[in-house]
């Protein structure tokens, strides 16, 4: 029984991982900058560069994968969202 559950749990961490590949290769083959759409067209380049430092856009694409797992696995889920605005009711 142990034996079958570690089986589960590897399998379930290599999908976990090539479902991460999958989604930063899509987001980097998709036209257009993600900050930009973000935050409307009418932010400033600094306000577009400053969110894409924030969300590891900036590096590149195997250290925006790994701060993706640190993220998810770290403490930063309470962060406050992209925008910083308060939500609405």
């Amino acid at each position: 029984m142990l034996s079958y559950a570690l089986r589960r749990l590897a399998l379930a961490l290599v999908t976990l991982w090539l479902a991460t590949l999958l989604v930063f290769g899509a987001l980097l083959l998709i036209p257009g900058n993600p900050a930009q759409a973000i935050l409307g067209l009418e932010a400033t380049p600094e306000d577009v560069a400053a969110l894409e430092a924030r969300l590891g856009l900036d590096r590149p694409p195997s250290s925006g994968t790994w701060a993706g797992w640190e993220g998810c696995c770290g403490a930063t889920w309470a962060s406050p969202s992209a925008t910083s605005s308060p939500s609405r009711r």
